[in-house]
């Protein structure tokens, strides 16, 4: 396989990509939405608090805001293994929610830094006493 960064696979919400990944050999690049919305010069109050919990996991992101006109201005490099870190899949659900049309801040819904209020799937979750990520042969 081929890992020089010639092209990328975009992940879509609707008609948009969400999540451009360029492949490496060690995992992928991946470009995300701010979850504030944010395209301005100085890194958001959500990338801020993502990038402290992420360095606490030994893992760093960029705030990149040429990248696709602005619109995915984080950028981090991530490995299979990283996708199991709940701040990763926290970030993750946060730069995908915040592109449903009227959808607040993700600074602005949560309760403090340090107990960000549940999303959806998680108080879906706490109402049903399941967990979708658990796996059911555990």
């Amino acid at each position: 396989m081929d890992y020089s960064p010639k092209s990328y696979i975009g992940l879509r919400r609707g008609r948009r990509v969400w999540a451009p990944l360029w492949f490496r050999r060690d995992g992928a690049t991946v470009y995300l939405p701010d979850p504030d919305g944010s395209r301005a010069e100085e890194p958001s109050v959500a990338m801020e608090s993502f990038r402290e919990r992420l360095h606490d996991e030994g893992l760093d992101a960029a705030w990149q805001r040429t990248y696709n006109a602005g619109s995915n201005p984080i950028s981090m490099r991530l490995q299979r293994s990283d996708l199991d870190k709940p701040v990763v899949q926290e970030l993750l659900r946060a730069s995908f929610e915040i592109l449903e049309p009227g959808m607040a801040p993700w600074s602005e819904r949560r309760s403090s830094p340090q107990h960000p209020q549940a999303g959806a799937a998680q108080v879906t979750e706490a109402a049903t006493g399941s967990d979708s990520r658990t796996d059911p042969g555990e």
